[in-house]
């Protein structure tokens, strides 16, 4: 099959990866969350919780590109593990840890800021796993 486009390269370069059914590493830019939400539908097929499961990992995704501390060659690694009721999804970026803002500290509010309060909202589970050198965040559906 032939590569055509960006999102074909996403679906394309996903694989099997310690334990994830699904593992993609993509460059920290303005299409990271496109392609990201290309790999996920490709490993979710007909998942019940499709629609939602894009969009929290397209949130994740953008808030990799938009605040992690990337460098030129650093990448997003985004992680897949489905099974007959749920969904894990994992979102990477090099960089250290940040600070969860409540709703109330949105500064003006409503003009963004509310990627985490979407994941929270539709997931089950979320969290944020983190060291000196990168950080991780992730959700369960």
């Amino acid at each position: 099959m032939a590569v055509t486009s960006s999102a074909d390269q996403a679906r394309a370069a996903s694989r099997p990866h310690d334990g994830w059914d699904a593992h993609v590493e993509l460059a920290a830019t303005v299409e990271a969350p496109a392609l990201a939400r290309a790999a996920v539908e490709a490993a979710l097929d007909a998942h019940a919780q499709r629609d939602a499961t894009l969009l929290a990992a397209s949130e994740l995704v953008t808030n990799a590109v938009r605040y992690g501390s990337t460098a030129a060659t650093d990448t997003i690694e985004l992680n897949i593990k489905r099974d007959d009721d749920s969904v894990r999804i994992e979102v990477v970026n090099a960089g250290a840890a940040f600070a969860v803002q409540d709703r109330e500290q949105h500064d003006p509010p409503g003009l963004g800021g509310w990627g985490l309060d979407i994941v929270a909202g539709l997931s089950r589970d979320w969290g944020i796993e983190h060291n000196a050198s990168r950080t991780a965040v992730w959700f369960v559906l």
